[in-house]
C-alpha cells in the first residue's frame, strides 16, 4: 500500500494491486484472499490466473470497514476444484464497490461457484461472459444476497450455468425491517 500525495490525517490509504498470470494451486487454505477492512481505497485486478485445488475458496474478497472503496476486476481466470466457493465476495458496513467479473471459468468448486453477499453496501456489480460448470454438491451457480439499507446495481449477462447446480441464478433480498423477497 502507498499513500498518495494528498494523504494525511483524514485521507485514506490508496492501494493498486495486480494479481496476473499466476498458477495458484494446492494451498491448504484460500487461493486468493483479499481483505479491505481498513478503510482503504483499493484498485485490484485479478486476471489470467489458474486457481485450483485449494483447501478453501478460490478467490475470497472481504470489505467490512465503513466507507472503504473497492474497484475490483476479476477477468479471464480459471477457478476450479477448490474445496470452498469458486468466488466469494462479502461487502458490508457502507462499503463502496465497483466489481466486474468477466470471462472466467468456474468449474467444479465444492460450494456455490459465485457467491455475493452485500449488507448495507453500495455496489455496482457486473457478471458477464463467465462459464459456470458443475458443482457436485448441488449448490447454486450464482448466488446474490443483499440485506438492510444500501444500493446494489446488478447486471448478470451471458453466463452459461451448466449441470450440477440446484439453481442456476438465485437472488435474495432482506430489507432492514426483517422482510424478505426471493
Amino acid at each position: 500500500a502507498y499513500n498518495d500525495s494528498d494523504s494525511g490525517p483524514g485521507h485514506p490509504t490508496t492501494m493498486q494491486l495486480g494479481i496476473n498470470a499466476n498458477l495458484i494451486e494446492n494451498n491448504s487454505g484460500y487461493g486468493v484472499y483479499l481483505d479491505n477492512s481498513t478503510g482503504a481505497v483499493m484498485d485490484v485486478s485479478i486476471t489470467g490466473n489458474t486457481i485450483g485445488n485449494n483447501g478453501n475458496t478460490g478467490i475470497y474478497v472481504e470489505g467490512t470497514e465503513i466507507h472503504n472503496q473497492l474497484d475490483l476486476t476479476i477477468e479471464d481466470n480459471v477457478v476450479s476444484n477448490n474445496s470452498g466457493y469458486g468466488l466469494y465476495v462479502n461487502e458490508t458496513s457502507y462499503a463502496f464497490a465497483n466489481i466486474d467479473v468477466i470471462g472466467n471459468q468456474f468449474v467444479d468448486n465444492s460450494n456455490t461457484e459465485l457467491y455475493f453477499d452485500f449488507n448495507s453496501a453500495f455496489v455496482n456489480l457486473r457478471v458477464q461472459g463467465n462459464t459456470i460448470n458443475g458443482n457436485g454438491n448441488g449448490n447454486y451457480g450464482i448466488y446474490l444476497t443483499e440485506s438492510r439499507e444500501g444500493l446494489v446495481n446488478v447486471a448478470i449477462t451471458d453466463n452459461p450455468v451448466i449441470s450440477g447446480n440446484s439453481t442456476g441464478v438465485y437472488l435474495y433480498y432482506t430489507d432492514n425491517q426483517g422482510g424478505q423477497n426471493d
